[in-house]
């Protein structure tokens, strides 16, 4: 299914078996869920058009999520991804975060992402082409390059290019 923001300012997201979702943040990006995951949406802007000052925060609960976002974020806006585990903030960017019983785990195809732990105590910056897993303290316990088995990965890759050509259709066909 396809959600188009919310009008709410919180609200829960959840997949079944065999169900994905994308939630579509205006023209500043997509996040599409996985089957089996659940998500709450903490903070997000009220209006779609607000151009400056957005804050968008999530909380991964379950499964995985990937999400896509483009460089219209101002200095004063936020992406936020939380997890029992870490917080991935980013400005712009593509990757994925997914939990585990064992760990949070993160992808990242587009830019650098922030992981810290909740605490602020460690902070790891996941780059572009590189996946890393995190203990319950928020501590990498392995950064490595992304590889061709990463089919999670590549396949949202793809799915982002896709996504951003569309979005410049649309943009030029405004013009």
């Amino acid at each position: 299914g396809l959600l188009i923001w919310p009008a709410v300012m919180s609200a829960q997201v959840r997949t079944g078996n065999g169900a994905e979702a994308e939630i579509l943040w205006g023209d500043r990006g997509v996040t599409r869920l996985d089957t089996n995951t659940q998500i709450t949406v903490e903070a997000m802007p009220a209006d779609a058009t607000q151009a400056t000052g957005v804050d968008i925060k999530l909380r991964l609960e379950a499964g995985r999520i990937w999400s896509r976002m483009m460089k219209l974020l101002d200095i004063q806006s936020s992406f936020d991804v939380e997890t029992r585990d870490v917080v991935a903030t980013v400005r712009g960017t593509a990757f994925g975060v997914a939990v585990n019983a064992r760990a949070t785990e993160a992808a990242v195809t587009r830019s650098v992402v922030d992981l810290h732990s909740k605490d602020n105590v460690r902070s790891t910056l996941l780059r572009e082409g590189e996946w890393g897993s995190f203990d319950g303290k928020g501590a990498p316990t392995m950064v490595r390059p992304l590889m061709e088995t990463d089919a999670w990965a590549l396949t949202n890759d793809e799915l982002d290019q896709a996504f951003e050509q569309e979005l410049l259709a649309e943009q030029r066909a405004r013009m």
